[in-house]
């Protein structure tokens, strides 16, 4: 069983990522999901861990990928900022993507706002924003956990 940090929106505030350091508890790496993407060098600092990053909208060094497909045990991960998606408007185009690319979970950010949805053995989580959240929210950070063919998330307040 592997415990993975998923985060996003940091926008260049270290003091949540710290914050989220503290509150994910046996995580052995992380996924950064975009905006401030060099947010995951002080990631790997701060942990000493791999850190799976992708650049969002406010990100702009083309050596850091739009969305990369991650394979943890047996399971496909797609991690993408979300606005190429349009995730804003809808999860539709990102769950359709993540189906064109036989995955079983995909992570995305952008919206500032945190939502997990899962149908049958598929997952769609946005962990929320860790330093500027929308929509009354608190700053979160989520846990996504595989366990062999199996993947599971909670999302978690900082």
């Amino acid at each position: 069983m592997l415990r993975l940090g998923v985060i996003s929106d940091t926008h260049g505030d270290r003091s949540c990522i710290r914050k989220a350091v503290t509150a994910a508890k046996n995580v052995v790496s992380w996924i950064h999901l975009g905006d401030h993407a060099r947010d995951a060098r002080v990631l790997e600092q701060l942990t000493g861990s791999t850190v799976y990053s992708v650049r969002g909208n406010c990100d702009f060094d083309p050596d850091i990928p739009q969305e990369a497909v991650l394979e943890v045990e047996k399971v496909r991960i797609l991690i993408t900022h979300g606005h190429q998606y349009s995730v804003k408007w809808s999860n539709q185009p990102v769950m359709d993507h993540m189906n064109e690319l036989r995955c079983d979970a995909a992570l995305f950010g952008h919206t500032h706002i945190s939502c997990m949805e899962s149908s049958g053995k598929r997952l769609l989580l946005n962990p929320g924003s860790a330093s500027l959240p929308r929509g009354g929210q608190k700053p979160s950070v989520a846990i996504l956990t595989v366990d062999g063919g199996d993947i599971s998330a909670s999302i978690i307040t900082i």
